[in-house]
């Protein structure tokens, strides 16, 4: 009988884009075990040559980033462009809520300090100007001048 181990049910539930058992497992995971243990298993899903004992398929990158704006709830950051593991691995957070709290805050920041490298290809400014991300159209607009 196979085991399965915390990596291998994340990988899964990420893969198969069960958004919602997702957001159930990693908040008794927080309460449990805390963010960091969410963060490593992900990790060591990512790195595995397969997702589940027996599954011929690794997790890819996009499928990690598509889960983790939609359990972070962070749609609304199109074009963001981070390692999502890495970027918001370090949040210390005592659930689910305060978890999704900290990675927008995060995510905002990132974003900012993004736009002002001038990597702005992939964020939609049409979608920024009726929200708390029109302050950043300006430095946008700047950037891909710039960029130009």
């Amino acid at each position: 009988m196979l085991s399965y181990q915390t990596e291998h049910i994340l990988g899964a539930l990420l893969e198969l884009r069960d958004i919602e058992r997702l957001e159930k497992k990693v908040s008794l995971l927080i309460r449990s075990r805390g963010w960091s243990h969410v963060i490593d298993a992900l990790q060591r899903s990512k790195e595995s040559e397969a997702i589940v004992p027996g599954w011929d398929t690794p997790l890819r990158e996009g499928i990690v980033r598509e889960g983790m704006v939609e359990l972070l709830h962070l749609e609304a950051f199109v074009g963001l462009d981070v390692d999502f593991l890495e970027a918001f691995s370090d949040l210390e957070v005592e659930d689910i809520d305060d978890l999704r709290k900290q990675a927008h805050e995060r995510a905002f920041k990132l974003l900012g300090e993004q736009v002002r490298t001038g990597n702005t290809f992939f964020i939609d400014i049409d979608s920024m100007k009726d929200n708390a991300f029109a302050v950043l159209v300006p430095d946008i607009l700047n950037s891909r001048i710039r960029e130009v």
